[in-house]
């Protein structure tokens, strides 16, 4: 249930087509039509995802981003797919590389998520996405750090130059008990360039 200050700070972002539970993959559907997807798993562990992604666009162009010293990188073993590693804010690409950013269950593992989020803003592309999932209690899982709720993820991406465009359940062991994660889907707003977030603002949305 919603306070009244919540509800009116959160507004249109918060989707009235249905309320069940929503799992961050569902957001790999957004690649297609018609063109090569360019997309970064960031803390993409394993690279599970590439399948998901593969799936929804046999053409797309993904790539996975982690640390070197996280515990699921060390029990990956595909090797069909492109991975890179880096320091944990400094993401090594260009301005406006990606069409869609995908980020299930990392920001609450992360310990400089606002620099990361700006980095995030810079290599989207004008019209890009950032999607995934974060949890708002995970106290005693693989080095979380942070825990996150609606309003503060919507500050924490409207500081790196995402506007949230939506909020909606997920599902894990505390969504009973504390709403459970937060699924977000970022996007540059037209006309807008989110390499310059200190001026220039995108949209982006919390589940």
């Amino acid at each position: 249930m919603l306070g009244d200050d919540l509800r009116a700070l959160l507004g249109d972002l918060i989707p009235r087509d249905h309320a069940r539970q929503t799992l961050a993959d569902e957001y790999a559907a957004l690649c297609g039509g018609g063109r090569a997807w360019r997309v970064m798993d960031l803390g993409c562990g394993r690279g599970d995802s590439v399948d998901l992604f593969r799936a929804a666009d046999p053409h797309v162009q993904w790539v996975g981003v982690d640390v070197a010293e996280s515990p699921e990188v060390a029990e990956r073993t595909r090797t069909d797919a492109t991975f890179v590693t880096f320091d944990g804010v400094h993401l090594p690409f260009g301005d406006e590389t990606f069409d869609l950013v995908f980020c299930k269950q990392v920001l609450e593992h992360v310990e400089r998520p606002a620099p990361l989020l700006a980095e995030v803003a810079r290599t989207l592309r004008t019209g890009g996405l950032f999607a995934g999932s974060v949890s708002q209690l995970e106290a005693f899982h693989s080095r979380s750090t942070f825990g996150y709720t609606p309003y503060g993820l919507t500050v924490l991406l409207r500081d790196a130059g995402l506007e949230l465009a939506e909020v909606r359940p997920g599902i894990d062991a505390f969504t009973l008990l504390a709403g459970g994660r937060s699924v977000c889907r970022a996007s540059s707003r037209a006309g807008g360039r989110a390499s310059r977030p200190s001026t220039e603002r995108s949209r982006c949305s919390a589940g």
